[in-house]
Order: C-alpha cells, then sequence, then structure tokens
C-alpha cells in the first residue's frame, strides 16, 4: 500500500493546508527509526535492529532535521533527568540557525529561559529551568536571510530544580552578526554588584553599556572581544549598544538585561 499523500501537507481545523516536501521520503534508514518504528524489526533495514525500549528512549528527530543537514547529539535522550540547568552543542551547517523555546507540562511557553549561540559550525544551546517538574525543549531551524523556520525535534527534560534566574534578551543584530556573550548569563542583574562584561562582537568598533543615560564603554581586545567591569547602578534594565565605525553618531541595541534591587 502507498499513501499518496504523505509529506503532501497537514490539516488545520477543517482546512487542507499544502505544504508537499520531501522530509520522510528519502531518510535513510537509521534516521527514519527516530520518528518510525516498524513492527517487524527487519523492516528497520538497520545492520543491527534496536529493540523496542531502545527505540522508545530516542528523541524524536523529524526528517526536517535531518535535512537541515544535522546529526543526532550524542547522550541526548527522549526525556532527561537534570538539575536547574542544562546546555549541549550541535554540530550544524554555516547556512543554518536554530531558534528554542521551552514549555511546562500544561504547554506553557517560557521566553528567555533558553539561549541558543551560534560558534563556528556549532549551536551551543543552554536551557534554565524556572520549576521543578516535566519540561519540554521545542526545536526550530531556518536557513540564513530567510524568516522561515521549521520545528526539527522536541526533548523532554525533568528538572529537579529551579532556577531563579533566567537569560539576557539577544537582540536580532546580535544573532544575525555572529555574536557571542560569555558573560553575565544570568538575567536580571542586581544593582550594588560589580559584574565582568565580555562580548565577541565581529565588526564593531565602539561598544558601551548604557544604565540611566550614563555610558559605561568596554574595551576591545584581540579576536573582536570587548570586555569591562561595571558595578551595576540602580535602574530597571541596563543595554549593550555597539557602532561598527568610530565616528558613528548611532549605536544598534545588541543585549539587554533587566536589573533588581
Amino acid at each position: 500500500m502507498v499513501d499518496s499523500i504523505w509529506d503532501a501537507g497537514n490539516v488545520n481545523g477543517r482546512a487542507y493546508q499544502k505544504d508537499y516536501s520531501t522530509e520522510y521520503l528519502f531518510l535513510e534508514p537509521e534516521y527514519m527509526i527516530y520518528t518510525h518504528y516498524p513492527l517487524d524489526k527487519s523492516w528497520q533495514l538497520l545492520n543491527t535492529p534496536l529493540e523496542p525500549e531502545e527505540i522508545e528512549a530516542l528523541p524524536k528527530y523529524r526528517g526536517s532535521y535531518f535535512l537541515a543537514g544535522m546529526q543526532p547529539v550524542s547522550g541526548l535522550a527522549k526525556s532527561n533527568v537534570v538539575q536547574e540547568l542544562f546546555g549541549f552543542s550541535i554540530p550544524i551547517p554555516d547556512d543554518v540557525k536554530l531558534s528554542v523555546y521551552i514549555v511546562d507540562d500544561e504547554g506553557m511557553i517560557y521566553e528567555n529561559f533558553c539561549l541558543v549561540q551560534h560558534k563556528e559550525s556549532e549551536a551551543e544551546i543552554m536551557v534554565k529551568f524556572p520549576k521543578p517538574g516535566k519540561w519540554e525543549l521545542r526545536l526550530f531551524a531556518g536557513k540564513d536571510g530567510t524568516n522561515k523556520f521549521v520545528s526539527i525535534t522536541e526533548v523532554g527534560f525533568i528538572a529537579q530544580k529551579s532556577s531563579a534566574v533566567h537569560f539576557p534578551v539577544l537582540y536580532e543584530s546580535f544573532v544575525e552578526g555572529e555574536c557571542h556573550l560569555f558573560n553575565p548569563l544570568d538575567n536580571p542583574l542586581v544593582s550594588g554588584e560589580k559584574v565582568a562584561f565580555k562580548l565577541k562582537l565581529r565588526g564593531y568598533e565602539k561598544v558601551y553599556a548604557l544604565v540611566n543615560d550614563t555610558r559605561y564603554d568596554l574595551t576591545p581586545g584581540p579576536d573582536d572581544v570587548f570586555s569591562g567591569e561595571i558595578t551595576v547602578p540602580e535602574s530597571s534594565k541596563l543595554g549593550i549598544y555597539g557602532a561598527k565605525t568610530t565616528e558613528a553618531r548611532s549605536y544598534t541595541g545588541l543585549v539587554g538585561y533587566t536589573v533588581s534591587r
């Protein structure tokens, strides 16, 4: 039997939406096994067939995950027991960007509890969990220069602790500019505390932190890295801004923090 509408689209309510792809049509057996489980082991077409419990533990990598040129992450299971913070890296092609978020067991989305940073040929993903319990990390992939992102996988987590802080906001210019934030990764910042800032900002010549209309210049160093220490003043927010020339009169927002007392 042949399913003639496989990968031809999907149903949205009562309407059928055409969206043809070959996401599953030409997948190798070692990739197909992540989403399709033949009852007959021989139809797995694997040199070493998997047992049912092994398949059940696999993350749900969709065909779109492999079509984007990505490979399974070693050590990552369908459900993972973690503390309040978890991080991993995924090798990705240079023209692929990732977007992620987490949802709790009731399907509520929590913003700024995931951080994706692209570094050379991999994406570094960090997740903080705002409360203990079950969570799902949802990943999407898109090509450079487009706004279309497709779902590629979901990964489950059981958090045993909660994080009192989340991540700062990385603005579009930061993400598109292949920049990297080393420190601080916690948000909010606390007023009165001395904080060391360190960022890799390719193509920028002037960078500063802005708090209460006061600028704190960061010092440029080797390999496009800017750094500096700031005692955080009382405020509601702190932003990192940059310019690509020393003569520039306008600056681009790169990273945003909130400030607590």
